[in-house]
């Protein structure tokens, strides 16, 4: 399998994006080491062959939203490279509307999981579409705002731009 990837800047950080021939595959920031950010590429998506290509067509899609500023809900095509059970709690995050806020709990009971909730914790952490899939968008039970693989400051200003005050809730 072929991935095209590029590297390109947002509010919140570089990111390295990459797409396969069904569409967006991967979305992380790279911490300023893009080595490091292409071998969890590689890691994640497999087994793929990695072409740089700036000029794909759902990475310059992904690169126009990012530059707008991320509002509002994407339409871009997603490819999703996981076990079934991550797919599922990840097709359940994408159904969190903009601007909206739910919990790990409500994740698992919409899986049919209701029990599963650190299997569900787990599986956001895995999200191979960073922002794309809004992980950002579930906090703890008690409305803390939990972890995030990018960093807590990432998380309270991706709620902050949606308008959700997760410190009143």
């Amino acid at each position: 399998m072929i991935v095209h990837y590029a590297f390109t800047e947002t509010p919140l950080g570089e990111v390295l994006i990459a797409s396969d021939e069904q569409g967006l595959c991967f979305m992380g920031f790279t911490e300023e080491n893009r080595a490091e950010a292409l071998a969890d590429l590689e890691r994640r998506i497999k087994p793929a062959s990695l072409v740089e290509d700036k000029s794909d067509q759902w990475i310059t899609q992904v690169h126009a939203w990012l530059s707008a500023g991320m509002i509002g809900e994407h339409h871009l095509p997603l490819s999703l490279h996981g076990t079934p059970f991550q797919v599922a709690v990840w097709k359940a995050l994408l159904e969190i509307p903009y601007g909206t806020v739910v919990s790990y709990q409500a994740i698992a009971r919409a899986i049919g999981r209701p029990k599963a909730v650190r299997a569900v914790g787990t599986a956001i952490g895995r999200n191979n579409l960073s922002i794309l899939i809004p992980c950002h968008r579930v906090l703890t039970t008690s409305g803390g705002i939990g972890g995030y693989r990018w960093g807590i400051a990432r998380k309270q200003r991706l709620l902050e731009q949606e308008g959700v005050g997760w410190k009143e809730l």
